[in-house]
């Protein structure tokens, strides 16, 4: 008489991630033997917005893992320019004394 195979029934305890191996377990439903199996680190998550440039501050771009917060910063812009308007010449004038008052 032959003895049966193992029938096993896999069981994930941990699913791995960026940080920590995953742990799987097997158990045979004929027997009851358990093999317990590591699985390797899983890779980080990417989450990644950008950031525009204007003109009070730098434009950019952030990857950040939603696991371990893992950051990085790339694709930095200079700030811009400021866009004056000059339509308002109320503005303009009250520049021009600001900038004269000493003369005054």
């Amino acid at each position: 008489m032959n003895a049966l195979d193992h029938a096993w029934q896999r069981v994930q305890v941990r699913e791995a991630t960026c940080e920590t191996d995953g742990k799987e377990i097997e158990i045979c439903s004929r027997c009851g033997e358990v093999k317990t199996t590591n699985t390797p680190k899983d890779k980080h998550k990417w989450e990644i917005h950008s950031v525009k440039a204007t003109c009070t501050g730098a434009g950019y771009t952030v990857k950040e893992c939603e696991i371990c917060n893992e950051r990085s910063i790339t694709d930095i812009t200079a700030a811009l320019n400021h866009n004056y308007k000059t339509s308002d010449t109320s503005v303009i004038y009250e520049l021009y004394i600001y900038s004269h008052r000493k003369y005054l």
